[in-house]
């Protein structure tokens, strides 16, 4: 089953966000057009010149938000202005508790002109699918989506005033030394999410996308809890829940969003039988991902993690003999890294 997955390069400076653009011949041989996020507002024309030189396709078939952060939804505004739309999946936060949270305007109004674009609304909770199976949501589920809800609330009436100024010294030294390169891989250390990523995140659309046999997980900023209770529910199932060929790494490679427990659970143990490859969105100025530990465990899995930091156009996965695009070149994967910097 021929299929494409770009991973645009989003974010100026240290803010990294994602955007994906993805086409795929369904069983009947119908190419679907499809993307999950949009970047920031800036990014929605970089995916719509993407779409056009290498999709020629004027109609989405589906555009997925995976949660309302605007590094994900900021440039959908744009990509949606440009194209018919099929169906756009996305939480209706305004009718499950979250009418007064961030974001929940700009959702709205994401909404209304996918309607008058002409798509029907879907929520992504665990067990929707689409395509004839190729896509399966494998979280959250409804339960899990409204206790983070809630959760937000909570956060948002603890959470003190923050500013952001020009960066330190230390920290510019602190970006540097996360990224220094080592001969080889260092033994694992049993680490967790430590106070663990925020409510908000934890709500990220977690899908399985599975062409004939080759199956691609995109998690968006999803943490710990939120890819636990994904991967329980495709237990479950009774689906497919081995390894995946590809993964997405969650939230950018945070080191809040991944431990030795969850990644032993999806990917495989250290030494077992599963290989692939991996991907995370990542600036190219970012101060804080991605974690050389997080990537580290994902190389330990035998998926080596390339990065669309410093990418020009895209990572593209393809699969099923679509040919190579003239002039793009294999992706760089990152080398083992030193974790000193992380304790």
């Amino acid at each position: 089953m021929p299929f494409e997955i770009d991973f645009l390069p989003v974010g100026d400076g240290e803010h990294s966000g994602d955007a994906i653009a993805m086409r795929f011949q369904d069983a009947g041989g119908i190419w679907r057009h499809v993307v999950i996020d949009g970047g920031y507002s800036d990014d929605g024309t970089a995916l719509i010149s993407h779409i056009d030189r290498y999709y020629d396709t004027n109609h989405l078939d589906l555009v997925l938000l995976t949660h309302a952060d605007r590094d994900h939804r900021g440039g959908l505004t744009t990509v949606m202005s440009n194209f018919t739309i099929g169906q756009f999946a996305v939480h209706r936060l305004d009718q499950r508790g979250g009418s007064d949270l961030p974001g929940t305007k700009e959702v709205n109004a994401l909404i209304a002109l996918a309607e008058a674009r002409g798509a029907s609304i879907v929520e992504p909770f665990a067990g929707a699918s689409g395509f004839g199976g190729i896509l399966t949501v494998l979280g959250p589920s409804v339960e899990f989506f409204d206790e983070m809800i809630s959760a937000q609330h909570v956060t948002l009436a603890a959470a003190p005033v923050r500013t952001r100024g020009g960066l330190t010294l230390a920290e510019v030294a602190a970006a540097r030394a996360r990224l220094i390169e080592v001969p080889a891989l260092p033994d694992e250390q049993w680490f967790d999410e430590g106070e663990g990523t925020n409510p908000r995140n934890q709500t990220s659309a977690i899908t399985l996308w599975n062409f004939n046999g080759h199956r691609v997980l995109l998690t968006g900023d999803a943490g710990v809890d939120a890819m636990v209770n994904a991967w329980d529910w495709l237990v479950a199932s009774g689906l497919d829940a081995s390894p995946p060929r590809n993964a997405q790494v969650p939230h950018h490679g945070s080191r809040r969003n991944c431990s030795t427990d969850m990644l032993d659970y999806v990917l495989g143990p250290v030494g077992g039988s599963q290989s692939g490859e991996a991907v995370v969105s990542v600036a190219p100025g970012s101060l804080k991902h991605p974690s050389p530990r997080v990537i580290n465990a994902f190389a330990r899995r035998k998926y080596p993690v390339a990065t669309t930091a410093g990418c020009e156009e895209a990572i593209m996965l393809n699969g099923d003999g679509m040919p190579q695009r003239f002039g793009w070149s294999t992706a760089p994967v990152f080398p083992p890294l030193s974790e000193a910097v992380e304790g």
